[in-house]
């Protein structure tokens, strides 16, 4: 179910009527799991064009919430020409199902209960309030990434107030913190799950290696959070197991970065484009959401922390 509101004019013009018959569309079209001949039927010629322009504004609130809200209205006006480009090229399978999700990660990103500063408990709590609106959210890529960001800086706060760890066993927040902790390890292996599938259903789909890089670095950072809190409880064999599993996701977020150069040597050879996958980062890079934004740079970041475990 998506809540049309808050997408739709007051007024009852053509233009709302448009709107509202893409939605319905949509809505059915992901409920139907992106069925070709459901996306066949339900989409003549004529509607794609309508389609394209809902999708371009659509994208560019999500594009304004994100960027304008942190005053880049320069990357901001980038993005957009980036992401109108992009959208303009697509193929018309793959713009209904980016249009889907898109649909989708914005209802959820403007419902009036959604809070971006809240934790990933938080977040769970909110979605399981709102299942009845979002309706299932483990296939879309935009929800997928949103989660990881989520996970990872919740990582990084727990880690960096580590010196507060001692008694992290002792108190009621500390147990709200390893309930947290428990919930992302499950979340992180359902995510990965779904990624490996998707790769071996679209191995040349840029964003979905994009997403197992993630994955796999974010889960590098729970083990080591994990090694944090245990290594004075646990025994020394635990704790080289957790340290081989943290090298082991940071080997596997490196073959992500790997599998992403031959992908971008591949499509550059070829001349082909638009570039699979890349309508998900609308209009911005690949990496737009870590600190380094080239894959040189993150690549060697890795290289760098994998030297660190062998010493």
């Amino acid at each position: 179910m998506i809540d049309t509101e808050i997408l739709l004019d007051k007024d009852a013009s053509s233009a709302g009527s448009t709107k509202l018959k893409i939605i319905k569309k949509l809505t059915l079209i992901r409920m139907f799991g992106y069925n070709l001949a459901t996306i066949e039927k339900e989409f003549s010629e004529l509607d794609y064009d309508e389609l394209k322009n809902f999708t371009l504004e659509l994208g560019d609130k999500v594009i304004k919430n994100t960027l304008i809200s942190s005053g880049s209205i320069d990357q901001y006006k980038e993005a957009r020409a980036q992401f109108t480009s992009l959208i303009s090229n697509l193929h018309q399978f793959f713009l209904v199902v980016f249009s889907a999700q898109l649909l989708q990660f914005y209802t959820i990103i403007s419902d009036e209960d959604f809070f971006p500063q809240a934790s990933f408990l938080e977040f769970q709590q909110f979605l399981s309030k709102n299942a009845y609106k979002f309706g299932e959210l483990s296939n879309n890529l935009l929800f997928t990434e949103y989660q990881l960001i989520k996970i990872y800086n919740n990582l990084i706060q727990f880690t960096e107030n580590s010196h507060q760890l001692e008694d992290f066993l002792k108190n009621a927040a500390g147990k709200i913190h390893l309930t947290n902790i428990k919930n992302i390890s499950k979340q992180l292996t359902i995510i990965k799950d779904f990624l490996n599938k998707s790769i071996i259903e679209e191995p040349d789909n840029f964003f979905l290696h994009y997403l197992l890089f993630a994955c796999s670095y974010t889960f590098a950072k729970l083990f080591e959070l994990q090694f944090i809190i245990q290594e004075k409880i646990v025994t020394d064999k635990e704790l080289h197991d957790l340290i081989d599993k943290q090298e082991y996701c940071l080997k596997m977020a490196k073959s992500a970065l790997e599998s992403i150069e031959d992908l971008n040597q591949f499509y550059t050879q070829r001349n082909k484009e638009p570039i699979k996958g890349l309508e998900f980062c609308l209009g911005q890079s690949l990496f737009h959401n870590f600190p380094q934004k080239d894959l040189a740079e993150i690549k060697n970041h890795l290289l760098e922390l994998l030297v660190e475990h062998t010493q």
